[in-house]
């Protein structure tokens, strides 16, 4: 039982994880496109 509660609780934190990580990514991009700066050094690089 301890094991398959401890996969359970790892299986969690890794969809937490990918929650968060999603966040930032939609976070990242909704800066990109408000900051001008960002977008041409972007486009730049």
């Amino acid at each position: 039982m301890d094991t398959v509660s401890s996969l359970v609780c790892l299986a969690d934190k890794a969809l937490i994880i990918k929650y968060i990580k999603q966040a930032l990514a939609v976070l990242l991009e909704l800066q990109e496109n408000c900051c001008e700066k960002g977008r041409s050094y972007i486009l730049d690089y």
